[in-house]
């Protein structure tokens, strides 16, 4: 009865106890739910089991849904049960058939959350599946964050507890037949069509044989990771602190100058944001290069290395950008004439005096989608593409000031400027704007 009171304690100490708290239980009928949901009940927690058949394995998965169900009646335990179209959710998503089963579950475990009021979902996974993760992420390339495995507790996409992390998968059969519980086997966990799977059933078995204690080092490895990891946690906050403006830029010459892990320290500032570690590398080589300019796409967002600095395009503009009392809007100058001649220039741009009623003029850089209505031409053509066709290189097409009232881009400094509020009676009164270059 030891392994009983093993990991009966292990769910008391993962977990605190408090009144009226309930949990919702992932069961899928195999060994790890099984022992998590008996475990949990043992230890007096009020739960809600939950079962997502996501009917990939014919008969098989309608005999997990039964034997789910009939788990919970012997337990005592209220059950939710679903069953989802893995299919129809890649049709109109992509992905893996592995990564629509996560969205599709977490995406019904945060409804039950709310529906039962519950913490979080608890889940079953246990020291060897947290070893197979370290395994996968070592060999995929990862960081200090992907070496520490899963978490105890994590709120994204929503809150999750792992009860039985600390817990080996020998222990957890043991447990079942100690308290005589059964439980079925999926037979797709046999195969070794996933990368999970060739670890699991190849990659650390032949650990194990020719080093018999390596599960223990790698436990113990992955311990000392995160105590690395809390140190550097803690460390960053000062190099947030130090490197990081008030809008979000981040000063990378002054992190280069004054850091001998810059590249490390660029990466751990970024890489929350979406920053690839390759680029977050090209950004420390073009300071380090003198190489001003260079855009870097991430999330879909742009960010411009400008002058040492790295930003995203929306913080380019100034914060006051509706113009002066001089009649200065940044970089354009913005006057009434009357009786002018028109003259054809990339520098100036003639519009009707409608321009200045309703929403002001403003200017900005370059975002993506952003399109223009072309004087002379009908329809709307992308920014990108009127840049492409001036040969624009890439890392100057954020440099361009655009002349915009509200959404409507007017005038695209140097190139072109918009069929919108055209000059109606030439010689009468404009409004005549000026792109100054220095």
């Amino acid at each position: 009865m030891d392994v009983v009171r093993h990991i009966n304690s292990a769910v008391r100490s993962a977990l605190s106890m408090e009144a009226d708290e309930r949990f919702i239980v992932g069961l899928s009928g195999g060994a790890d739910s099984v022992a998590l949901l008996a475990a949990m009940r043992a230890a007096g927690f009020h739960c809600v089991a939950a079962h997502c058949n996501f009917g990939l394995r014919g008969e098989e998965s309608e005999r997990d849904a039964r034997f789910a169900a009939s788990v919970a009646s012997r337990l005592g335990v209220e059950i939710e049960m679903t069953r989802v179209d893995v299919a129809a959710w890649r049709a109109t998503h992509g992905g893996s058939v592995e990564m629509a089963c996560r969205e599709l579950r977490y995406a019904w475990f945060a409804r039950l959350i709310k529906k039962h009021r519950a913490k979080a979902v608890a889940v079953a996974h246990h020291r060897d599946d947290n070893q197979e993760t370290f395994m996968l992420n070592l060999m995929r390339g990862t960081g200090i964050d992907g070496l520490c495995g899963m978490g105890t507790e994590v709120m994204q996409p929503v809150a999750v507890v792992r009860p039985l992390l600390g817990v080996d998968r020998r222990d957890i059969l043991d447990y079942l037949d100690a308290v005589g519980l059964s439980y079925v086997t999926d037979s797709s966990n046999l195969t070794n069509d996933y990368t999970r799977n060739r670890i699991r059933n190849v990659v650390m078995p032949a650990l194990r044989e020719q080093f018999p204690h390596a599960h223990r080092g790698i436990s113990l490895t992955m311990t000392h990771l995160q105590e690395a990891n809390d140190f550097i946690r803690e460390a960053l906050a000062s190099y947030r602190t130090k490197y990081v403006g008030a809008h979000g830029e981040i000063f990378i010459r002054r992190l280069v100058d004054e850091s001998g892990s810059a590249p490390f320290v660029l990466y751990e500032l970024l890489s929350p944001l979406g920053f690839s570690r390759q680029q977050t590398d090209d950004a420390v080589s073009a300071v380090s290069n003198s190489q001003s300019g260079r855009l870097f796409e991430v999330a879909g967002e742009m960010w411009l290395l400008d002058r040492d600095v790295l930003r995203r395009y929306d913080d380019q503009q100034p914060r006051n950008d509706t113009g002066s009392s001089d009649g200065r809007l940044g970089p354009f100058s913005v006057e009434i004439v009357e009786g002018e001649e028109i003259v054809p220039s990339a520098l100036v741009a003639y519009f009707s005096p409608e321009v200045l009623h309703g929403q002001p003029l403003r200017w900005r850089y370059w975002r993506q989608a952003d399109r223009l209505r072309p004087f002379g031409m009908k329809g709307s053509r992308k920014l990108s593409d009127i840049f492409s066709d001036a040969k624009i290189a890439v890392d100057m097409k954020g440099r361009i000031p655009l002349l915009v009232k509200g959404d409507d881009i007017l005038w695209v400094a140097g190139l072109r400027h918009s069929r919108l509020y055209p000059v109606e009676e030439p010689g009468g009164k404009m409004v005549k704007i000026t792109f100054n270059t220095k």
